[in-house]
């Protein structure tokens, strides 16, 4: 099985890309890709945008990595007390 990691978070000090590495190690016989979101260039999405200048390269490269993965483990940031 191969299994896409990722946090999703582009902060360097975020937690969440080694929590999901490590949650995606925890199934065996599985080849894990470690994606760091800091490799994308995606902007927040925007009709507009698209309108003017389409779906961005990035976008289509993140979702071909997605479609040669059998399953995702994706670690979202949460923020208590802030």
């Amino acid at each position: 099985m191969k299994i896409l990691a990722f946090g999703a978070s582009t902060s360097a000090e975020s937690i969440n890309r080694q929590f999901a590495n490590f949650t995606a190690s925890q199934a065996s016989n599985s080849k894990i890709t470690d994606l760091d979101l800091r490799d994308f260039n995606l902007p927040l999405y925007s009709v507009d945008e698209e309108a003017a200048n389409g779906i961005p390269q990035d976008a289509h490269k993140f979702l071909d990595l997605i479609q040669q993965h059998d399953a995702l483990v994706v670690s979202l940031a949460e923020h208590n007390g802030s």
